[in-house]
C-alpha cells in the first residue's frame, strides 16, 4: 500500500494541510486518514484510521451546553410573555435572536473554543454528496417531514385529544407590513441555523463519534424535540430532527439541513404572512 508524504497530506474533503498525529483536520472536523503520520515524513510511519476516534466534545459537554440553550429558552420565553399584550411578533423577533446567540456561544465555548478548533468541525464545511445527490436528499427530507407533520396534524385532529393537536399558528407571529421581512429572516433563516447547528452539528456530532450514528441519530432527535416542549409537536418534530440527522450523516454537512429546515419554516411563515 503506498502512502503519501506528510508534506503532501490534505483533508479529502475542505484539501487543507492535515497537521501530522492529529485525529482529525483541525478546519473541518473530517477524520484524517492516516493520524498517525509522524513529522519525519517518512511514508512507512504511516498507517490509515481504521475506525473514528472519538470528536473533542461527548456526552458532558453536550450537557453543559444544553443547560445553557435552557436558560436562554427561559429567557426568549420570559421576553415573549412580557411582550405578549404589546406586540406578541417583536417579542418573538427578539427571543429567537437571544436563543440563537445563546446557542453559538455554546458551540463555540463547550466544542470549539476550549480545542481552537474552527465551525467547520459542526459542519459548516461543503456535503461530501455529488450537486445532484445532496439536492435530491435535501428535497427528500423536506417533502418526508412536512408529509409526516401534515398527516399528523390530521390525525390529530381526527382523535379529538386537544393537547396532541399541534398549536395553531397566527399573522400575530409576524411584524406588520414591510417589517414583516425581519420576522421572516428570524424564523426562516437564523432560527434553522443556530438550530441546526447545536442540535445536529453539535449534539449528533459529539454523539455519533461515540455510541454511532443510529443511536446519535435518536437521541439528537429526542432532544431536538423536547426542546420545543409543547405536547402537540413532539412527535412531527421528533421525526423531524430524525430526517435532519439523516441527512447530515448522509451530507457531512451542515447546509442541506439547514435549507430543509429553513425551507418548512419558511414555507409555514409565508402561509401566515397569506393569511394577513
Amino acid at each position: 500500500m503506498n502512502f503519501p508524504e506528510f508534506s503532501s497530506l490534505t483533508c479529502p474533503n475542505c484539501s487543507q494541510t492535515i497537521e501530522a498525529g492529529h485525529p482529525f483536520c483541525t478546519n473541518c472536523g473530517q477524520p484524517n486518514p492516516y493520524p498517525l503520520s509522524s513529522r519525519t515524513g517518512d511514508p512507512s510511519e504511516n498507517a490509515p484510521l481504521a475506525t473514528p476516534q472519538p470528536f473533542p466534545w461527548g456526552v458532558f459537554q453536550i450537557a453543559l451546553g444544553a443547560f445553557l440553550v435552557l436558560a436562554g429558552v427561559a429567557m426568549s420565553g420570559s421576553i415573549v410573555f412580557a411582550l405578549q399584550s404589546i406586540n406578541h411578533a417583536a417579542g418573538l423577533l427578539i427571543g429567537s435572536l437571544i436563543v440563537g446567540l445563546v446557542i453559538v456561544s455554546a458551540v463555540w465555548f463547550f466544542a470549539l473554543r476550549p480545542h481552537r478548533l474552527s465551525f467547520g468541525w459542526v459542519g459548516l464545511v461543503a456535503p461530501t454528496t455529488t450537486p445532484v445527490h445532496t439536492a435530491a436528499l435535501t428535497a427528500g427530507v423536506l417533502l418526508l417531514s412536512l408529509g409526516f407533520t401534515g398527516v399528523y396534524g390530521f390525525a390529530a385532529q381526527a382523535s379529538g385529544v386537544k393537547f396532541l393537536v399541534p398549536p395553531e399558528i397566527t399573522p400575530g407571529i409576524l411584524l406588520p407590513g414591510p417589517a414583516a421581512a425581519l420576522s421572516f429572516l428570524a424564523l426562516a433563516v437564523w432560527t434553522p441555523f443556530v438550530e441546526e447547528m447545536f442540535f445536529r452539528g453539535f449534539v449528533y456530532r459529539g454523539l455519533a463519534s461515540r455510541f454511532g450514528p443510529l443511536q446519535a441519530i435518536l437521541l439528537s432527535a429526542v432532544l431536538f424535540s423536547l426542546f420545543h416542549a409543547l405536547p402537540g409537536v413532539l412527535l412531527p418534530i421528533f421525526v423531524t430532527g430524525i430526517l435532519l440527522a439523516f441527512l447530515y450523516h448522509r451530507t457531512g454537512s451542515l447546509w442541506p439541513c439547514v435549507a430543509a429546515h429553513a425551507g418548512q419554516n419558511g414555507l409555514v411563515v409565508l402561509y401566515t404572512l397569506i393569511q394577513q
